[in-house]
């Protein structure tokens, strides 16, 4: 991946990440939300390990498994290895709607009520794609004045229950045979 370190203390690298959202509401129950995440290397000696990319889990696209892309070059990467990618982009789209459910347990502990009562979730049907790589010159890399082609993008869809603080969804890969996945977050997705 990088020549060994320097030990004249020379070495030095500039990253950059972005991270640009959109909300839009269509109605008082609706909305559309889209988002555009990426960024890595961009000048300076390689990146080191603990600064490098890798792309798949439950944030960035939950229909592959954490550390899908880590440019090994490995065929069946192991999550427990480092990423190594250079860079990094994704978008993702989703679609919500309020849900009134209603449910409540009418606890007399006002904050544990708070907790466990789901008054109001949101079903959320979202489309994610992205890719990782590594820059430069030579076999497997992308120039580092391009992106990917989207056709080497990596791509998902899935559905959920957002129930405010907790969320649940189920998401399949839509460019790999990869199994459908249910993943639980404490967050919203964006």
């Amino acid at each position: 991946i990088r020549a060994p370190l320097p030990t004249d203390g020379s070495y030095a690298f500039h990253r950059l990440w972005v991270d640009a959202r959109r909300y839009t509401r269509l109605t008082p129950g609706t909305q559309v939300n889209f988002r555009l995440v990426g960024g890595g290397w961009v000048s300076g000696d390689p990146l080191p390990v603990q600064r490098r990319l890798a792309l798949g889990g439950p944030d960035l696209l939950p229909g592959y498994g954490f550390r899908a892309t880590t440019c090994s070059g490995a065929l069946d990467p192991d999550p427990t290895d480092a990423g190594l990618c250079d860079r990094l982009i994704a978008a993702q789209l989703e679609f919500r709607s309020r849900l009134r459910l209603g449910w409540s347990l009418g606890l007399r502990d006002r904050e544990l009520d708070r907790l466990i009562n789901v008054e109001e979730a949101d079903l959320v049907v979202f489309a994610d794609a992205g890719d990782a790589w590594l820059a430069g010159d030579g076999p497997g890399r992308v120039p580092t004045n391009r992106i990917p082609v989207l056709e080497e993008w990596k791509a998902d869809v899935g559905v959920g229950l957002d129930l405010g603080g907790a969320g649940v969804y189920l998401a399949k890969a839509l460019t790999d045979g990869q199994p459908v996945r249910v993943v639980l977050r404490l967050q919203r997705r964006f």
